[in-house]
């Protein structure tokens, strides 16, 4: 045993800044050991000591052949359940997220396939013990830890995601969901191009250079992999109610290039992205040019319920909003939309609340209710929506008074006293203006005068058409005979110009 350990730990961290093309070299023969059958036999009966003998930072390429090892045995030891030292809390759960906090990045490049088994390992130990919220963070500062840029995407970006949305913990994904894709993983065809001229260890430009499907760090993605990924993504914005960040995501997908059909995954996007452009913009907002008309018929055929809903949102028809509401309540739960239709009603009677507020000062808790709702509801609860709104910005006061016969009022904040102060405020710069514009016309008339350009003068140039009247020395000037033919008008524009 102390002879393999000697033997698996020749290869560390620290040597990379030495010689990039015998690190390089020293590692692929470290793999070439690690793969053969024998060491491998050898490597999986002392695998527990092994693991204590290594250093994940240092190591990182032996510690991840050894604890695949391990877990093969465990595997094979146990067929029914998952071990306990693999469930979370146990020995070789430990070890894993501790590895994915400290490995080496530049190491596992040489071990793509070995690390995404690591993540995938931790992922599906925390699903199977129903705690799925401990895989996030592991998974995540992994991803980044590989990649800082997060720029090629690979199959633990989706994986991601799922998690996240799976565990309810959104904002633990905008570290990486906030940052932009800009490669896919390079076909088997181009594997390694990059690497013809620069070594694994090597610095590269970009992590499409390192991360390909020929380097196992990703499985093979496609093109509904990349569209899952960013509608998973708008989901996690729609949750955090970041409506614009959703419709960015949601556009990616909807305008997915498509000949002569369109998957359940853009149109599930195009459900989707009808809604979140009523809340983020009180409208449907003109679709992406980039989107086929054709594409965009079948769209509008395939989503009817949501066509009409938006129309009626943006007609401003609360009674047909509520009837569309109830009528497609089983297509809202079956798409798993009805939370999203939910707040576009809230923000359907929010707009209708704002625009009371341009017209009347205060409005009575009774008279909103007619407004915002087609049947009668209890003063209770469009008061207990008012202050949903109070307390998520609307620019109001809800006033109740003493007086069982008064009504609660909702006061808005642009009346009264502040109204006033601003009305003389505005006066005040239209007087400023005018003072500004009178002295400037002075100074024009002036000017005018000086040049010669006053309005009389040019009236008088134009009636004086006899050529001998203009040479008579009247003027001081004498003028061609064909000045009866000047445009004068046009001749000082040309001058300005």
């Amino acid at each position: 045993m102390t002879e393999i350990l000697s033997r698996l730990t020749v290869v560390s961290s620290l040597q990379h800044a030495s010689n990039e093309e015998d690190y390089d070299r020293e590692l692929y023969e470290l793999i070439a050991y690690l793969k053969q059958p024998t060491r491998l036999n050898e490597i999986t009966r002392s695998a527990d000591l092994l693991l204590d003998g290594l250093n994940p930072s240092l190591h990182s390429v032996a510690y991840l052949f050894v604890f695949h090892a391990r877990v093969k045995v465990l595997g094979d030891r146990y067929n029914q359940g998952l071990p306990e030292d693999v469930q979370p809390g146990g020995d070789l759960w430990k070890r894993a997220i501790e590895f994915l906090k400290v490995f080496d990045p530049i190491q596992v490049r040489y071990a793509g396939q070995e690390w995404r088994r690591l993540i995938e390992f931790v992922a599906h130990a925390a699903q199977a013990a129903s705690k799925t919220f401990l895989a996030v963070q592991a998974v995540r500062d992994a991803i980044l830890r590989l990649d800082p840029a997060s720029e090629t995407f690979t199959s633990t970006h989706l994986l991601l995601m799922k998690l996240c949305l799976l565990s309810r913990s959104y904002r633990h994904a905008l570290p990486v969901l906030n940052k932009a894709i800009c490669h896919f993983p390079a076909g088997p065809s181009h594997a390694y191009q990059a690497h013809r001229q620069l070594l694994l260890c090597s610095e590269h430009g970009s992590s499409a250079a390192y991360i390909t499907h020929a380097s196992g760090f990703t499985a093979q993605v496609t093109y509904k992999d990349h569209l899952q990924y960013f509608l998973y993504g708008a989901m996690i914005y729609m949750a955090l109610k970041e409506w614009e960040s959703a419709l960015h995501l949601l556009c990616i997908v909807i305008s997915c290039p498509a000949a002569n059909t369109v998957s359940k995954i853009m149109v599930e996007a195009y459900k989707k992205w009808l809604l979140v452009s009523l809340l983020a913009k009180g409208k449907v907002i003109s679709t992406p040019e980039m989107v086929n008309p054709h594409v965009m018929k079948v769209y509008q055929s395939l989503v009817l319920p949501y066509v009409s809903l938006a129309d009626a949102f943006a007609n401003d028809d609360t009674e047909r909003l509520r009837a569309e509401v109830d009528v497609g309540r089983a297509i809202w739960l079956t798409d798993n939309n009805m939370g999203l239709v939910l707040q576009v009603v809230h923000e359907h009677r929010k707009s209708v609340v704002v625009k009371l507020g341009s017209t009347f000062s205060a409005v009575a808790i009774a008279d909103i209710a007619q407004r915002i709702a087609s049947n009668p509801v209890p003063s209770t609860e469009v008061e207990t929506t008012i202050s949903s709104m109070v307390i998520s910005g609307l620019d109001s006061t809800l006033l109740h008074s003493s007086s069982n016969h008064k009504p609660t009022m909702l006061h808005f904040h642009a009346g009264g006293a502040s109204n006033s102060f601003g009305e003389e405020h505005i006066a005040f710069l239209l007087d400023s203006e005018r003072l500004l514009l009178t002295t400037l016309a002075g100074n024009l008339d002036q000017s005018n005068r000086d040049l010669e350009l006053s309005s009389e003068h040019l009236q008088f140039l134009r009636r004086a058409k006899n050529a001998s009247e203009l040479s008579s020395g009247k003027f001081g000037m004498k003028f061609k005979d064909d000045v009866s033919s000047w445009d004068v008008d046009e001749d000082i524009m040309s001058g300005l110009h």
